[in-house]
């Protein structure tokens, strides 16, 4: 025998507690654990309501939309499968080589349904945002940008962020300034969701079953006009640049005639 080593616990008091970031005392700590336990267990409860919401929606709603729509959101999610497998230093064909799986296969079985699932959720969320009129106005998209901009001037660790992806400030801006207008659209689409489910709001509104007939150029008739949740609807980086600007060009509204060859989901 060598050696004989034996483990020492720590006394739990306001000592130890200081340890663990800024606890003055053992009190704190303990209410800062109850806090986030509390706090983990009402991200949950919400994120189970959601959940059981939209399967409500989406088991009343229909959805009609033309073919490409469909090709797009493919593509796009295959896309974000293969950035994924980036960061595990894995890219697509190894991957599916390990499954046994070829790449027709794959889009088919696995890809075409998640897809075609997003993309029924993101119309119907884009037809009950335009119905309840929920928006980021373009001052208040100003106003984020800039202080993205602030941001990037000020924090070492964004500039060095910026430095190892490779974005320019501008680049960089613009995708702090994406999430945080996307996270204040999706606390405004779920407390009005959160509104119509409970009938807590100044209207009560009921599920009931409709059609969303969606046309080339992107709009959409007839929709259900109750709950939808969580939103997958995303601000594109023109409109956080058009509104960066002093004077945001003005935008034509035009609505095409829908494909003939239309798919239902």
């Amino acid at each position: 025998m060598e050696n004989v080593k034996e483990t020492h616990l720590s006394e739990v008091n306001d000592e130890f507690a200081q340890t663990l970031g800024e606890f003055q005392t053992l009190e704190e700590l303990k209410k800062g654990i109850r806090q986030q336990l509390e706090q983990n267990y009402t991200q949950q409860y919400d994120q189970t309501f959601f959940d059981e919401l939209i399967e409500e929606l989406i088991s009343r709603a229909t959805v009609k939309y033309p073919p490409h729509l469909l090709d797009e959101e493919i593509k796009n999610f295959l896309h974000g499968v293969e950035h994924n497998l980036e960061r595990d230093r894995l890219d697509l064909d190894t991957y599916l080589k390990m499954r046994e799986m070829d790449r027709e296969t794959f889009i088919e079985k696995e890809v075409k349904p998640a897809a075609t699932k997003r993309l029924v959720r993101s119309l119907v969320l884009e037809e009950f945002s335009r119905r309840e009129s929920i928006e980021v106005k373009n001052d208040e998209i100003r106003s984020v940008y800039y202080a993205a901009l602030q941001q990037m001037q000020q924090s070492t660790e964004l500039k060095k962020l910026q430095s190892k992806q490779k974005q320019s400030p501008r680049e960089m801006a613009n995708s702090i300034a994406m999430n945080t207008v996307n996270n204040i659209f999706n606390q405004r689409l779920m407390s009005r969701l959160k509104v119509i489910a409970t009938g807590k709001g100044e209207e009560k509104e009921e599920l009931a079953e409709t059609t969303a007939v969606v046309v080339e150029g992107g709009a959409s008739t007839d929709v259900l006009e109750a709950v939808y949740v969580e939103s997958e609807m995303q601000v594109s980086e023109a409109a956080i640049g058009e509104a960066a600007e002093t004077q945001p060009p003005a935008v034509e509204e035009t609505v095409e005639t829908a494909d003939p060859d239309e798919k239902e989901a």
